[in-house]
């Protein structure tokens, strides 16, 4: 897939995400970069870290319909592309502490 084919390929080039494994000792005070989510589902992923070289990210992924599921963990942006709905990227979203997103954008979430 060349740059051009890939919608994802711009999704984070604009982001200042910190390398992988560079808030490891901040638990819920880890700072979220970017909010990802789906218009037409309940899915949002809260991006912590991220590699560009792997196009992996290190984050929380939350699913409205299954909160009970959701989780902190890697997320690869190889398989979002495979999601069969868009995927976007929250422009209006201000960088805030894991603690404080969850609260507001994850409100199910099992504490």
């Amino acid at each position: 897939m060349t740059d051009q084919d890939n919608p994802y390929k711009w999704i984070l080039d604009t982001c200042d995400i910190p390398a992988l494994y560079t808030q490891d000792d901040k638990g819920k005070d880890a700072i979220v970069h970017v909010k990802l989510f789906t218009p037409y589902h309940n899915w949002t992923w809260l991006l912590l870290e991220y590699d560009p070289k792997q196009e992996l990210a290190f984050g929380f992924a939350y699913d409205a319909g299954f909160p009970q599921g959701a989780e902190l963990g890697y997320i690869s942006l190889q398989e979002l592309r495979t999601i069969p709905t868009k995927v976007c990227r929250d422009i209006f979203f201000e960088a805030t502490t894991l603690e404080s997103a969850k609260k507001r954008w994850c409100p199910n979430v099992l504490r």
